[in-house]
């Protein structure tokens, strides 16, 4: 009964993961959007925060592009919401670790 349910978890989480992972790689992005989305769904707190740190002056343009992804009309509802969710926590922690508010600002409003 254990092989089972052990054997039933790893297949669920497979394909969690085959879903989950292709979602930040669809759009044309940077390898600082794709490696700070992939370690979001992760939950790699530290890596993000490495991130933020030492691409201070690239984040708001990082940003910027996010939020224009997502107000492309050829998004999915979905995908708006995932892409304004990344932009929305990018900014966040840019305030927080980079002291700029700036981004974060631009997101809200369009939120």
């Amino acid at each position: 009964m254990k092989r089972k349910q052990y054997n039933l978890l790893a297949l669920v989480t497979a394909l969690l993961l085959i879903l989950a992972v292709p979602m930040p790689l669809k759009a044309e992005e940077s390898q600082l959007r794709t490696e700070f989305m992939i370690n979001h769904m992760r939950q790699n707190f530290d890596e993000q925060v490495r991130i933020i740190r030492e691409n201070k002056n690239k984040i708001p343009a990082e940003i910027k592009s996010l939020l224009a992804d997502a107000l492309k009309e050829n998004k999915t509802f979905e995908e708006k919401m995932y892409l304004l969710n990344m932009a929305n926590v990018m900014a966040s922690m840019h305030k927080h670790w980079n002291n700029d508010d700036k981004p974060l600002i631009e997101v809200e409003t369009i939120q």
